[in-house]
């Protein structure tokens, strides 16, 4: 049977990437409905966040290990499965039980912790050539499926005279491209033997066969401080774009006095209208180094927090989401591409899990935080905390020597 090329596994798994997360953001662009509906108060609901978060964090380093350990073409096509079903269940029945809604929730956060590191270690080896590249272009899909599901929200409720009357739509019309997708994802991995097969791990075992010295892999490439720093930065930012995301709507109703499906618009156009910012984040990784493409794309991101916060008239909403939007977006594929480089494939895929384990599960306590501040204080503390750890996480960043680590990992090869 002949391979599938490398492009159209990218756009495969770009196309699953960019379905498995358009479910993602619907609850928080359903807060108003869902809050009424179920007759919650706002902790109730940071308290769904944070454990949805918390299951998508702490069984990310499970995906990872299972990753490297088993054959990881099996874990991509399975979290599809997997979350196709859980949103067909929550569009025809979570209506009727809290419960079962929180439960659908939990399925899609585990489904994706198994999706994100088998699939990126999957391109990071085979793409060892222009991988921001091909990292922008699988977080691309990832960034529109953020965006597309609450445009799907805001267009049932500008439909629906401003009131949404089915909810639970906003889940039920993807379960059908998520489930089609899944069927197109185990055929595809069913004639392609190769998918999942590591070119890079056959050089590193025969340069090993030759007379390498490297042992403790699994060790030291999880234990370099260029890694370790970029863990503590991810925390930071994932601490912070926790506080202020999942109550943007409701920033923007009860704040800068938009109407709610305009709100609902603005939270989906925090990732839409950034995508051009992760096409050149990738190109730019590539060609100036990620480390720099990073602190440029972190300051962007703090400048846009910081105007969102000043400037009052809702005429400048557009700018300042477009411009925090461009910074968050050029990050993420050099965030991937960085850890290919300072982490060797025997234990990318637990690397990759980390990567998502400390920023959600750290962000996880994040709207918790954020609506006990709401609540007794202000919007604007939860916006000058986020600024803080943005600006955190970009000084950090100097302190990330991508060089002096991919030389040590060489040296122990």
């Amino acid at each position: 049977m002949r391979p599938v090329s490398d492009y159209k596994l990218l756009a495969l798994y770009a196309s699953s990437h960019y379905l498995i997360h358009c479910p993602a953001l619907v609850f928080t662009a359903l807060i108003f409905p869902i809050l009424s509906h179920f007759e919650l108060n706002l902790v109730q609901f940071g308290m769904i966040l944070t454990l949805k978060s918390l299951v998508s964090g702490l069984c990310s380093p499970l995906g990872g290990v299972l990753s490297d350990r088993f054959n990881k073409r099996i874990f991509p096509p399975l979290s599809m499965v997997i979350t196709g079903i859980a949103t067909l269940i929550a569009g025809l029945f979570a209506g009727a039980s809290i419960y079962l809604l929180v439960s659908c929730l939990i399925a899609m956060s585990f489904a994706t912790a198994l999706f994100h590191p088998s699939g990126m270690t999957t391109i990071s080896d085979r793409f060892q050539r222009g991988r921001s590249k091909a990292f922008s272009i699988f977080s691309i899909g990832g960034q529109a499926g953020f965006g597309t599901g609450p445009l799907t929200v805001a267009g049932l409720m500008w439909l629906g005279d401003g009131v949404l009357q089915n909810w639970q739509l906003g889940y039920l019309l993807w379960s059908g491209p998520i489930l089609c997708m899944s069927l197109i994802m185990i055929i595809t991995h069913a004639k392609d033997p190769t998918i999942g097969v590591s070119t890079e791990m056959q050089t590193e075992t025969t340069r090993e066969v030759r007379g390498s010295t490297r042992s403790s892999t699994s060790t030291t490439g999880l234990l370099l401080p260029a890694f370790l720093i970029l863990l503590m930065i991810m925390a930071l930012r994932g601490f912070g774009r926790n506080l202020f995301e999942p109550y943007l709507v409701l920033f923007l109703k009860q704040v800068r006095h938009v109407s709610e499906a305009t709100a609902v618009f603005y939270l989906s156009m925090l990732t839409l209208i950034g995508l051009p910012g992760t096409i050149l984040g990738g190109l730019g990784g590539d060609k100036y180094g990620e480390k720099r493409v990073l602190i440029s794309a972190y300051t962007l991101a703090t400048l846009g927090l910081i105007l969102i916060l000043l400037l009052r008239n809702p005429i400048f909403l557009p700018l300042t989401i477009l411009i925090l939007a461009l910074g968050q977006n050029a990050a993420m594929p050099n965030i991937s591409s960085l850890t290919a480089k300072i982490v060797p494939l025997k234990t990318r895929g637990t690397a990759y899990g980390l990567t998502f384990l400390f920023p959600i599960a750290l962000g996880s306590v994040a709207p918790i935080v954020a609506a006990t501040i709401i609540l007794h204080f202000d919007f604007v503390v939860v916006f000058l905390i986020t600024i803080g750890l943005y600006a955190l996480a970009t000084l950090l960043l100097f302190f990330v020597h991508e060089s002096s680590d991919t030389e040590a990992v060489s040296t122990a090869k």
